[in-house]
């Protein structure tokens, strides 16, 4: 699968008419979604901003996206790298069939990637250099 047609589908767009039509007093009634929803939105959005933060390519935010810009000490990016971590690290997949619980190696780089973005800005900030462009 190409990452482009992955990243379409995990965006802030896709998750946000999710959670509209999990509302349940839509009246759109034949397209709602159950309140399940809702939270399949949620993770839209986290990947979404995770997909941000390491492809910013400008060195200021743009539309709203404000981890979608080059990584400095006040950018946010870090913070948000530690708290996907933690998501990332209590994610797993159930085998509908088996119904066991597999932690995909997707999850296991992601969290390996986070932690070396991290570990590569503290080398870049003992250099002097006080931003890094992702793209």
């Amino acid at each position: 699968m190409k990452v482009s047609i992955a990243a379409q589908v995990f965006s802030h767009s896709v998750a946000s008419v999710m959670q509209l039509l999990s509302k349940v007093n839509l009246p759109l009634s034949e397209n709602n979604l159950d309140a399940s929803g809702s939270q399949t939105a949620e993770v839209l959005k986290f990947f979404d901003k995770l997909f941000d933060s390491v492809n910013g390519n400008t060195l200021f935010p743009k539309n709203g996206k404000i981890l979608k810009c080059a990584v400095s000490s006040s950018s946010g990016h870090v913070m948000f790298w530690r708290e996907a971590r933690n998501h990332l690290k209590n994610m797993y997949f159930v085998n509908v069939i088996s119904k066991e619980e597999m932690v995909p190696p997707s999850l296991k780089n992601w969290i390996r990637t986070l932690a070396g973005m991290e570990e590569l800005l503290k080398i870049l900030k003992e250099n002097n250099i006080t931003f890094l462009g992702l793209k």
